[in-house]
């Protein structure tokens, strides 16, 4: 289906801040359908028309393509000296626009333009993203830059990074389906994807409003409808990284969002997280608990696959750990973004080096035809397969060693199930969860 579009695109009359809707929601104008052409029009003053192909049907047999990316910014197209610019940013635009036609959909989760304060490179970022956007819904979740401020209400009181924006102008311009004003969390299907965005600048801890947000989403997604979960926000889940400063640094935070969400991402068997903050690429082995988890015998991965997509532009982070964790398949400290095509059972993830368009990581999930989630306790089910893994750290690529493991603790339940001490095992794991699995998973060298 194909809808035409005549949006305002006057970069030099901006709307007012109180009046400003997503780019491609109709307002002041005259909207008219003909189903038999399945195409809208509406126009807002003195404006191009544009195209844009509406959202597909929800279901495993729709089939999409679409890009995602986080921390990019924007730069002057002549060079010109702003407050904050990022030159890179105009690369990685112009490579997403070079294929925009067949995409229909653009994600980008968090830091959007860095502005911070100066209104002005607003309108510059849209300038520079308008040929994108007025083609595909364009959805975003809050970073760091849009919404950091002492005593403003985020997470982190004493940080400067919006500039005093707080996050009003983002969310003037950038309206997403959110409960609530400075609420910024909320999901959406789309074709055979359930997307859960949420919100790293505001509190997520257990017993917070968001976490209950998340949960509650987590618990009602139709996997028969849209067998792919993948979450969203801005700061890392997963990092390699060398900042562990408190309280926002790479490492503090990422403990605390898995201390929050990690077992429920396993429990509802999300597919993958998206992040950014860290200006790199990364993607992790499925996994749990810093431990690489094998692919499961239908072909699905055994866990959560945690990406880092925060190179579209802004300045690039070098901090990464001297030693990589073992976990991490693949990092990159270079520019660029991900491309994704998907239907029911294939999800394939093209990462594009913005220097010369080349793919610097492929990869895709798999799930057979007709999948539905396994109806068995994840979390019991991997405490007892860690019987078995004591002692043993890392991850070899092929994952025949975590396999061979895994059916080694299986046997080792087996004969000892008779006997009660595999009981009693797991129900010291259970009582002893947060502080021993540290300990456990990621023994002191020196010992």
């Amino acid at each position: 289906m194909v809808q035409t579009v005549a949006a305002s695109t006057n970069a030099a009359l901006p709307l007012p801040l109180a009046e400003q809707r997503p780019l491609l929601m109709p307002r002041n104008g005259s909207v008219s359908a003909k189903r038999e052409e399945t195409a809208n029009t509406w126009a807002h003053g003195f404006s191009q028309e544009a195209s844009f192909r509406a959202a597909p049907t929800v279901g495993p047999d729709s089939h999409v393509k679409f890009l995602a990316i986080a921390d990019m910014g924007q730069a002057e197209v002549d060079g010109s000296n702003e407050e904050s610019e990022m030159i890179p940013a105009l690369n990685t635009t112009r490579l997403m626009i070079a294929e925009a036609d067949d995409k229909q959909l653009l994600i980008h989760n968090g830091d959007i333009s860095y502005a911070r304060g100066f209104s002005s490179q607003w309108d510059v970022y849209f300038d520079q993203v308008q040929p994108l956007v007025t083609k595909m819904p364009y959805m975003t979740t809050i970073g760091n830059h849009e919404r950091n401020w002492p005593d403003s209400g985020d997470r982190f009181p004493a940080q400067y990074d919006s500039g005093g924006e707080c996050g009003v102008p983002y969310e003037r311009r950038l309206q997403m389906p959110r409960p609530a004003e400075d609420k910024p969390w909320y999901s959406f299907d789309f074709g055979p994807i359930h997307f859960l965005q949420y919100s790293t600048e505001h509190v997520f801890a257990k017993g917070s409003e968001q976490h209950a947000f998340v949960l509650n989403d987590l618990g009602s997604v139709n996997r028969s409808l849209t067998p792919w979960l993948v979450v969203g926000g801005h700061r890392p889940f997963y990092i390699d990284s060398t900042n562990n400063m408190e309280p926002d640094g790479d490492q503090p935070v990422a403990r605390a969002l898995r201390e929050a969400f990690e077992e429920a991402f396993f429990k509802y068997q999300v597919d993958m997280t998206w992040h950014g903050h860290h200006h790199s690429y990364q993607r992790s082995c499925p996994m749990f608990k810093e431990r690489c988890i094998p692919f499961n015998a239908d072909g699905t991965a055994g866990g959560p696959v945690h990406l880092v997509i925060g190179h579209a532009g802004a300045g690039l982070c070098f901090n990464t750990l001297p030693q990589r964790p073992s976990f991490w398949d693949k990092v990159s400290v270079t520019h660029g973004y991900m491309r994704v095509e998907a239907n029911g059972t294939d999800m394939h993830c093209e990462v594009i080096e913005d220097t010369d368009g080349s793919v610097m990581d492929a990869f895709t999930l798999h799930k057979p035809v007709g999948w539905r989630p396994r109806n068995v306790d994840r979390l019991e089910h991997w405490e007892k397969s860690m019987l078995g893994l004591a002692g043993t750290s890392g991850h070899n690529g092929s994952h025949t060693r975590n396999a061979a493991l895994n059916n080694q603790s299986g046997a080792a339940e087996h004969s000892g199930a008779h006997h009660g001490w595999v009981h009693g095992v797991l129900h010291y794991i259970r009582r002893h969860r947060s502080n021993m699995l540290q300990q456990f998973l990621n023994p002191d060298p020196a010992a």
